[in-house]
C-alpha cells in the first residue's frame, strides 16, 4: 500500500470521527450559561472542527503531492519484520495499560499521587530515564503544577481518592 493509500484511508477516517464527535458534542453538551461568550460545549467542539479540517489536509495533501522516488535496485526494501510489530504491541499494551492503572490510581489515591506514580513509572520504564532529578523533579512539576493552575487557581474538581487523600 503506497503512503498516499494510508494517508487517504486515514485522513478520510479522521474526518468520519471529526463528524461524528462535533455531531455528539453539538447534540449532548450544553452552550454557555446566562451572558457568557465561551460555554462547555465550544472547546470540544473546536477541537474536533480542527481535528476535521486538519484530515482533510491530509487528504488533500496526498492528491497533491508526488510520489516518493523509487527505491534504487541496490537497495534494500525495508519491510516490517516481526521484532517490530511486537515491539508496536508492547507499546500499544504500555499505553492502554498506564491509563487503566492511572485511573485506578487516581480513585484511589488522587490526582496527585496517581500523577505522579505514573509520570515518574513512564519516565522509568517506558522511556528509560536513569537521572534522579529528571525521575523526581518532572512527576513533581507536573503534580504539583496541574493541581496548582487547575485545582487552587481555576477551582477545576480534581479527585482526592478514597483510600489516601493528601490533598
Amino acid at each position: 500500500m503506497s503512503e498516499h493509500v494510508r494517508d487517504r484511508i486515514v485522513g478520510t477516517v479522521l474526518v468520519a470521527f471529526a463528524v461524528v464527535w462535533c455531531i455528539v458534542v453539538r447534540t449532548t453538551v450544553p452552550t454557555a450559561y446566562g451572558d457568557a461568550i465561551v460555554g462547555p460545549r465550544d472547546a470540544p467542539l473546536w477541537l474536533g472542527m480542527v481535528l476535521g479540517l486538519l484530515a482533510l489536509l491530509l487528504v488533500g495533501r496526498s492528491f497533491t503531492e508526488k510520489a516518493a522516488p523509487a527505491i534504487d535496485a541496490g537497495e534494500a526494501i525495508a519491510s516490517p519484520d516481526a521484532a517490530d510489530r511486537a515491539s508496536e504491541w508492547k507499546a500499544i499494551g504500555a499505553v492502554a495499560g498506564s491509563l487503566i492503572v492511572y485511573a485506578l490510581f487516581m480513585e484511589w489515591f488522587g490526582f496527585v499521587v496517581a500523577t505522579f506514580v505514573i509520570v515518574f513509572a513512564l519516565l522509568r520504564y517506558g522511556l528509560g530515564v536513569r537521572s534522579t532529578r529528571v525521575l523526581l523533579g518532572m512527576p513533581l512539576i507536573m503534580s504539583f503544577g496541574i493541581f496548582y493552575v487547575f485545582g487552587l487557581l481555576m477551582g477545576v474538581y480534581l479527585p482526592h481518592g478514597t483510600v489516601i487523600s493528601p490533598f
